[in-house]
C-alpha cells in the first residue's frame, strides 16, 4: 500500500471516528434543543444559498465589466500598452496596432525602444526609468518612426499599474498622435514670428518716417518762434501763433503713432537703474511750464529728493503723458505733482482741478482711442492713446496707474522702489526757479546737417542775445577747434550726423580736445525709446524735435546753473 492510500486510509477512520463521537452528543440533546439547532441549520443553509447567488452575479458583473475593459481597452482612440520594466511589450490595444503598423499579437514581447527614433533614445530610457523608480505619473515627447508608413510624433503618459512587487510591476502608458498638434504649433509659432517681424518693420518704418518728417516740423517750428519775435502786426502774430498750434498738434500725433508702434511690437525693454527723482520733475517743469502758463493754469512741482530704482525714459513717458492730459483737461486752476513714500516705494502723484472722469469710464479711459468729451474726435485734444501708452509702460515696469477721480478733478498715480542711498545729490530748482544766465555773454555751439535747421536755429538763438556757431558736421567742427579760434559755452548737436557719427560721440571729442566739460544736450528727430536710454546712460540731456524755443532756452540756462 503507497503511502498516499495510507493517509486517506487514515483521514477516513479519524473521520468515523468524529461522527461517532458527534451521534452521542445528538442523542443527550433534548427533543427542544435538538429542534432548535436544526431551525438555526436551517438558517444558516438559506443564508449561504443567498450569498452564493450574490456571489454568482457579482462573478457575471465583474466578467461583464472584464469584457466592456477589454472593449474600452482594445477599441480607445489612443493607444494603449502595458510594458514591463525591460520595455518589452506584455499587452497591445488595436488603436496602437494600428498606429505602429502591425497586429497586436506580433507586437507581443517586442521591445517598445525599436520604434523609437534615434535622437529620442535617451529620452524614453529616462522616461520608463523615471517612471519605475518612482513609481509617479510621466510624460514625455518622442518621434515614432515606422519601417512600412509615415513617422508622427506620440505624446507618452505613463504610470506604473498597481498590483505586484518588485521585478513584477508593469507600466500603463498611453500613446497619443501628436503629429498635426505640432504642425499646428510650428505654424503659430511662425505667423507669431512673422507678426513680430512685420511688427518690427512697421516700427523701423514710423521711426524713419518720423525722423525724416520732424526735420522739416523742427524747422517750420524754428522759422514760426522767429517769426514770433520779429512781427509786431498782432493779426499777422495770430496767424503765426495758430501755425504753432498745428504744429504742436502734428508733433503729438507723431510722438503718439511712434509710442504705440514701439509698444506693440515689443521692441522697448526697460533698462532699470537708480537715479533721482527730481531729474524727472525738473524736465516736466521745464517742458510744461509754458504750456501751462498759456492756459492761464498753476503748474506746481513739489520737489523731492528720493532715489527710486527704475527706467527713466519709460517713467518720464509715463508721467509726461500724465501731465499733458491734466494740462489738456483742466479749464481753469492747478495742476499739482508730488511725491509721498509708501513703505518702500515712492509714489508719483498728478492731481489737477479739470472736469473728472465718471466712474463708469474709469477703467476704459486706458484703453486705445478713448477720448471723453470729445464726440467730434477733435485732434487737437489727441488720438486718445496718452492713458493707454501710460498704462503699457506701466506694465513693462511691473506696475500699474491708479486713478480716483470726481468733479472737482482727478489723480493719476504710479509707484516706484524707493533705494536707499546716502546721497549729496542736491535737488536743482525747478526752471522756474533759476536765475537766467545772461545770454549776451553765452556763445553756443550748434551741430546739425540740416542746412534750414541749422539757420533758422542760429537765427532765433541769436535773436534771445546769444552769440551762435552753426557747423553742419563733426568733421567741419573738429578743423573749426583745431584753428582754436572759437571757444564755446554750450553746445547743441543733433544725434545723427554725417558719415555715421553721433552727436554723444562729436560732443564727447569736442569736451576732449577744449579740455573741458561743456554742458551740451542733443536734439534729435528720433524717438525710438532704445535710443532715448542711450543718450540718458551717456549723462547727456535729450530733447526731440521739434524742439519749441522756450524748452530750449529753459534747458539751457538750468545745465548751465
Amino acid at each position: 500500500m503507497s503511502i498516499v492510500d495510507k493517509q486517506l486510509t487514515e483521514f477516513r477512520r479519524l473521520a468515523e471516528k468524529k461522527l461517532q463521537t458527534r451521534q452521542r452528543d445528538i442523542l443527550e440533546f433534548q427533543p427542544e434543543q435538538l429542534a432548535n439547532q436544526l431551525h438555526e441549520l436551517e438558517v444558516h443553509q438559506i443564508e449561504l444559498e443567498m450569498q452564493n447567488e450574490e456571489l454568482q452575479r457579482s462573478h457575471i458583473e465583474l466578467e461583464s465589466a472584464c469584457v466592456r475593459y477589454a472593449d474600452l481597452f482594445d477599441f480607445a482612440p489612443v493607444g494603449y500598452l502595458i510594458i514591463d520594466k525591460a520595455g518589452r511589450i506584455v499587452r497591445a490595444n488595436l488603436t496602437i496596432a494600428e498606429m505602429l503598423g502591425m497586429h497586436r499579437y506580433q507586437l507581443h514581447e517586442d521591445y517598445f525602444y525599436r520604434f523609437i527614433s534615434e535622437t529620442d533614445q535617451g529620452d524614453i530610457l529616462r522616461h520608463f526609468r523615471h517612471v519605475f523608480k518612482y513609481q509617479t505619473r510621466q510624460t514625455c515627447e518622442v518621434s515614432i518612426v515606422l519601417k512600412d508608413g509615415p513617422d508622427f510624433v506620440a505624446k507618452l503618459d505613463s504610470i506604473v499599474q498597481p498590483g505586484g512587487d518588485g521585478d513584477d510591476h508593469q507600466c500603463l502608458t498611453l500613446v497619443n498622435d501628436i503629429t498635426d498638434i505640432k504642425k499646428v504649433e510650428a505654424e503659430n509659432r511662425m505667423a507669431r514670428k512673422a507678426a513680430e517681424v512685420a511688427n518690427q518693420a512697421k516700427s523701423h518704418f514710423l521711426a524713419a518716417a518720423s525722423h525724416d518728417l520732424r526735420q522739416p516740423l523742427q524747422a517750420m517750428t524754428t522759422i514760426s518762434d522767429l517769426l514770433k519775435r520779429k512781427l509786431c502786426d498782432n493779426e499777422t502774430l495770430g496767424l503765426v501763433n495758430n501755425l504753432s498750434d498745428c504744429l504742436v498738434n502734428m508733433n503729438d500725433l507723431f510722438n503718439t503713432l511712434l509710442n504705440v508702434s514701439q509698444l506693440e511690437s515689443g521692441s522697448i525693454k526697460p533698462k532699470i537703474n537708480a537715479f533721482p527723482v527730481g531729474e524727472l520733475l525738473h524736465r516736466l517743469d521745464t517742458t510744461y511750464r509754458s504750456l501751462a502758463e498759456e492756459k492761464q493754469l498753476k503748474l506746481h512741482l513739489v520737489q523731492c529728493s528720493a532715489t527710486i530704482h527704475s527706467d527713466p525714459v519709460l517713467l518720464y513717458q509715463i508721467l509726461d503723458n500724465l501731465v499733458s492730459n491734466a494740462i489738456r483737461y483742466t479749464k481753469a486752476g492747478k495742476v499739482l505733482v508730488g511725491c509721498r513714500r509708501r513703505g518702500s516705494m515712492l509714489r508719483i502723484e498728478v492731481w489737477d482741478t479739470g472736469i473728472g472722469i465718471p466712474e463708469s469710464q474709469r477703467e476704459q479711459v486706458f484703453d486705445e482711442f478713448h477720448q471723453l468729451y470729445n464726440p467730434a474726435r477733435d485732434r487737437s485734444k489727441g488720438l486718445g492713446l496718452g492713458l493707454a501708452i501710460a498704462a503699457r509702460s506701466a506694465c513693462l515696469l511691473g506696475q500699474e496707474i491708479n486713478l480716483r477721480s470726481s468733479e472737482n478733478g482727478s489723480l493719476f498715480s504710479v509707484q516706484a522702489p524707493l533705494v536707499v542711498v546716502e546721497s549729496t545729490h542736491e535737488t536743482a530748482p525747478c526752471s522756474s526757479e533759476i536765475i537766467g544766465t545772461t545770454a549776451s555773454i553765452v556763445s553756443l555751439l550748434i551741430i546739425d546737417d540740416n542746412s534750414i535747421i541749422l539757420r533758422s536755429l542760429s537765427y532765433l538763438m541769436e535773436s534771445y542775445g546769444y552769440k551762435v556757431t552753426g557747423m553742419k558736421s563733426g568733421q567741419e567742427t573738429m578743423e573749426m577747434i583745431k584753428k582754436g579760434t572759437d571757444c564755446f559755452d554750450f553746445i547743441i548737436s543733433d544725434y545723427r550726423l554725417p558719415n555715421g557719427e553721433t552727436g554723444i560721440e562729436l560732443i564727447k571729442a569736442i569736451r576732449q580736445a577744449l579740455g573741458s566739460d561743456i554742458p551740451a544736450l542733443i536734439i534729435t528727430g528720433d524717438l525710438e525709446l532704445t535710443m532715448s536710454q542711450l543718450i540718458e546712460a551717456s549723462g547727456l540731456r535729450v530733447l526731440h524735435k521739434p524742439v519749441r524755443v522756450e524748452v530750449l532756452n529753459e534747458q539751457i540756462k538750468e545745465l548751465m546753473v
